[in-house]
């Protein structure tokens, strides 16, 4: 409803202009920046899930086949996970738990004779929640860079504000936030290396705290359904 700026609002007008907008204040006052000891939890939710980089132990215990048969594999940057014989599998962000019972299923065996261990690279791993496609454990190399971590999480065009991406490092108390413009970076700037353990988060847009009502704040990590379980020894 537009409303000529030389015009009153009408008794009748007023209710359903408050109505209108109510909605838009309210959603925008929800979505305030998570505290750091929230996604410091949901880190140590998404630390045990498979993440690019990552090398994968299958080892399958058989009597019927004597010795046990051991089979590695390292998960590309894409998310599949080659291991040969046993097939191609689509595992970042999944468990090493759901990785072994699909490979049970497949291979008609117990999930008790087969192991499946996963180890993440020396460099370590950081992660990236907020208004990205691809949240969670992200592996580091000796030179990862933010921008290059905050790519590939897939950060949203329309709702993502890459100009206020938070990074926390360290740990309690001496915890550090610090605040970098992935544009500047992009135009010549500063391009942090990360450490074992950084924490980043993409806020949202003006746009993005409005048109994502349902995760509750701009800076949401994954549903609870695909939180990591432990590695299956």
């Amino acid at each position: 409803m537009l409303i000529h700026p030389d015009s009153a609002l009408t008794p009748r007008q007023a209710p359903r202009l408050l109505g209108f907008l109510l909605p838009l204040l309210l959603l925008t006052a929800c979505a305030a920046p998570l505290r750091s000891d929230y996604l410091r939890m949901q880190a140590k939710a998404h630390d045990g899930a498979l993440a690019p980089g990552d090398t994968v132990t299958i080892v399958e215990s058989s009597s019927t086949k004597g010795e046990p048969v051991t089979t590695r594999g390292m998960v590309a940057s894409d998310g599949q996970l080659d291991l040969g014989a046993l097939g191609e599998f689509k595992v970042s962000g999944r468990t090493p738990r759901s990785l072994r019972d699909e490979l049970a299923h497949n291979l008609s065996l117990p999930s008790t004779q087969l192991s499946v261990r996963s180890h993440a690279p020396a460099a370590g791993r950081a992660f990236v929640f907020g208004k990205v496609s691809e949240p969670g454990r992200i592996a580091l190399t000796q030179y990862s860079t933010l921008s290059a971590a905050v790519r590939q999480a897939l950060p949203s065009k329309e709702l993502a504000d890459v100009r206020k991406i938070r990074l926390l490092r360290g740990k309690v108390p001496n915890e550090r936030e610090m605040i970098f413009d992935l544009t500047q970076i992009e135009r010549g700037g500063v391009d942090p290396i990360l450490m074992d353990g950084d924490i980043l988060v993409v806020p949202a847009t003006p746009l993005g705290k409005i048109f994502a009502p349902m995760q509750g704040s701009d800076e949401s990590p994954q549903p609870e359904s695909s939180q990591v379980e432990a590695s299956e020894g």
